[in-house]
């Protein structure tokens, strides 16, 4: 960040001529965290608000569409981060077609981000993809789970299974589109229910598109092995 900036915009971070160079100059949105970012107003220079982030913190965009089902097509993407306090930390995105038929956002890295929607009632997406994906270093990485009510029986990234079902976060230096489920059924204070979580993993030195889908097995149970969505 420039001199310019830095001093009418910079919230006290930048000091001296010259600027920072290192701090990102970011759209605001509800999941930044006050101690990695400074909200600002940039009028005259970006006519919209925005935030100026501490060098080392690295922002990535990510687009989101192919949501199903149809009944949370239009409605926002509500994005939700609970910091190392339990503090809740919330983004709603507008659907638009513009964002092929989806929506588009930047998060900043090495965190875990719960997705839902904000339909007039709860519908777990049964299926997604993530692409638009900025490609960035080997250590940065982002987490994104989805809650489900109901026990599921599999989920699929871009038709691989996951697997056994987990209730420990696995390394995050695993493979992109790596994801598993926690089919423990546990507290999630932004709904006050008790539900599952299916995450993947999406890495920072990867920019292929990941596809989300659930499956469930019919009364009679599941074919062997199960079929990709």
């Amino acid at each position: 960040i420039g001199d310019r900036l830095c001093t009418e915009h910079g919230g006290g971070w930048c000091r001296g001529p010259g600027g920072y160079p290192g701090h990102a100059l970011v759209a605001d949105n509800g999941v930044l965290l006050p101690s990695e970012c400074s909200r600002t107003s940039l009028s005259g220079v970006l006519n919209r608000k925005g935030a100026v982030c501490r060098p080392g913190v690295v922002h990535r965009r990510l687009m989101l569409n192919n949501h199903q089902p149809d009944s949370i097509k239009f409605y926002n993407l509500v994005i939700s981060h609970y910091d190392t306090d339990g503090m809740l930390y919330q983004d709603k995105v507008t659907f638009t077609k513009y964002n092929d038929n989806g929506y588009q956002f930047h998060l900043s890295t090495q965190k875990q981000y719960e997705l839902s929607w904000q339909s007039p009632f709860r519908v777990d997406p049964s299926k997604f993809t993530l692409h638009g994906i900025d490609k960035l270093e080997l250590q940065d990485y982002l987490l994104l789970t989805s809650r489900q009510l109901q026990l599921e029986d599999h989920f699929y990234v871009n038709g691989k299974d996951g697997g056994e079902a987990i209730d420990v976060i696995p390394d995050m230096m695993q493979e992109h589109g790596t994801h598993f489920y926690s089919t423990n059924f546990t507290f999630n204070p932004a709904e006050n229910v008790n539900d599952t979580s299916h995450s993947v993993l999406v890495r920072g030195n990867q920019d292929k598109a990941l596809t989300v889908a659930r499956f469930f097995c019919p009364e009679g149970g599941c074919p062997q092995p199960p079929p990709a969505p």
